[in-house]
């Protein structure tokens, strides 16, 4: 029998950063970490969260979660701190622990064929290498979702240098008459200096799950246009959101 501990609002916390960008994942337990890789139904957005397990485990496995809200509403029934997870061979078992009423719920495991695999791999993520990274500080981050509400028929963010400083504008470079939105993030940033503005879809941040004292790092990788998006507000969750730049 396989059996995991963790706690209720660290499972909570890390469905609900999924499912706020797909209703379905693949959790995947390996010695003490369990990470998911979900995208967009656009594929716009690729999402890799790890979360480090309390203790290490002495097996391997994944968990196929097809209604991240209805394994959600489960643990709403659960009025414990601390959760018992219990994998069988097609479902798992839930289970309040140290709770006088022993309550449980019993949630049913799809196949593999009809969950959708991400073509990205935690191996492909790890080997990214970057040219350019700066932060995102939290006060940034409520000005741009502000200015996407001021220029919502434009659906660009072109991140650009000037003068050592970053900024982000929220823009369409290939049209006239648009209203736009600039916003200075940063004095500072390290490795090379942007030389021509990157576009990039602004829906990325309403996809962001970050909490009230969280930066965003970002990271440039010049060689294949990819940029990631890294929140981490404990040393319990990391969250990386991959996006491509756009063309133009």
């Amino acid at each position: 029998m396989k059996n995991v501990l963790l706690e209720k609002k660290f499972i909570e916390k890390y469905l609900k950063t999924v499912n706020r960008i797909c209703d379905s994942c693949i959790l995947r337990i390996e010695e003490d970490n369990i990470y998911s890789i979900s995208s967009t139904p656009d594929n716009v957005v690729i999402l890799y969260i790890k979360g480090k397990l309390p203790t290490s485990t002495d097996f391997t496995d994944k968990i196929n979660i097809i209604d991240i809200k209805r394994f959600l509403c489960g643990l709403d029934c659960l009025d414990s701190n601390e959760v018992e997870i219990q994998l069988n061979e097609n479902y798992i078992k839930c289970s309040s622990k140290n709770s006088e009423d022993n309550t449980f719920f019993k949630y049913h495991l799809v196949d593999d064929s009809v969950m959708t695999k991400s073509s990205f791999s935690a191996k492909k993520i790890a080997q990214l290498t970057f040219d350019t990274e700066f932060k995102i500080p939290v006060c940034c981050q409520k000005k741009i979702i502000s200015a996407y509400s001021f220029s919502s028929d434009c659906s660009k963010l072109y991140l650009k240098e000037n003068n050592g400083s970053i900024f982000a504008e929220i823009n369409d470079l290939t049209q006239h008459n648009r209203d736009s939105v600039e916003i200075k993030i940063t004095d500072s940033y390290i490795g090379d200096c942007i030389t021509n503005p990157i576009p990039i879809n602004i829906e990325i941040f309403k996809t962001l799950s970050y909490g009230k004292d969280s930066n965003i790092t970002v990271k440039i990788n010049k060689e294949f246009n990819v940029l990631v998006f890294n929140v981490k507000e404990d040393d319990f969750i990391d969250i990386k959101y991959i996006t491509s730049a756009l063309v133009k």
